[in-house]
């Protein structure tokens, strides 16, 4: 199915060179105690030497879908605020 999705919007077709799939039965994961920090330096160094890329998705700001939704609405307003 992910590399379905995958083929769909991004338009690769070729095979994965390794994948892992892991369940989360009843759990979600945690962030280190720091890493609210660790994102900010990340995105401030990313925006340093590649000021169009950001960062967005569950690695970053948080797990859950509600999380998930923010960040990308929050990520499409810095977007059109550069265009």
């Amino acid at each position: 199915m992910a590399l379905r999705d995958i083929k769909n919007s991004l338009s690769i077709s070729g095979n994965p060179i390794t994948s892992e799939v892991t369940k989360w039965h009843e759990n979600m994961p945690n962030y280190h105690i720091k890493h609210p920090q660790i994102v900010q330096s990340l995105e401030a160094k990313i925006s340093e030497n590649y000021p169009n890329v950001l960062l967005a998705g569950c690695s970053y700001n948080g797990v859950g879908i509600p999380d998930c939704i923010a960040d990308g609405e929050k990520k499409a307003e810095e977007i059109c605020l550069k265009l």
